[in-house]
């Protein structure tokens, strides 16, 4: 088996992080305090079986085509990066794993893009 570890992987993540205010008077506003989420392919490189691991939620998307965004999905919470997992036309699997998220901010609203551009490997054979 061969597994490819993604060395650089998110050169750019798009995010709105703007708060939204609450009028405490009206208990039914606070519903609207989320935090929209897309994953967007910006490769020449087809995305199959892809799995992104927030705070939260884990995401299961079974292919996404070259330069090709996701719906955009409610989530509760996401740092700035997070777990990815996905396969390449060739069944290679390449993975991004974060080591910790100590000092990072924990984002609960607005919208946030995470965009593959650049994807760069270390092979490891098994």
């Amino acid at each position: 088996m061969r597994l490819r570890i993604l060395l650089l992987l998110f050169v750019q993540i798009g995010c709105n992080t703007t708060e939204t205010k609450f009028n405490h008077s009206d208990p039914d506003q606070e519903h609207n305090h989320e935090l929209q989420f897309s994953f967007k392919n910006n490769t020449a490189f087809e995305l199959y079986k892809i799995v992104v691991g927030l705070p939260d939620t884990v995401l299961h998307i079974d292919y996404l085509a070259p330069n090709d965004q996701t719906e955009w999905t409610k989530i509760t919470s996401s740092y700035n990066y997070g777990f990815l997992k996905f396969k390449d036309s060739r069944d290679s699997v390449y993975i991004m794993e974060p080591i910790d998220y100590v000092g990072e901010i924990l984002f609960k609203s607005g919208s946030m893009t995470f965009i593959v551009e650049k994807v760069e490997t270390s092979e490891t054979n098994f």
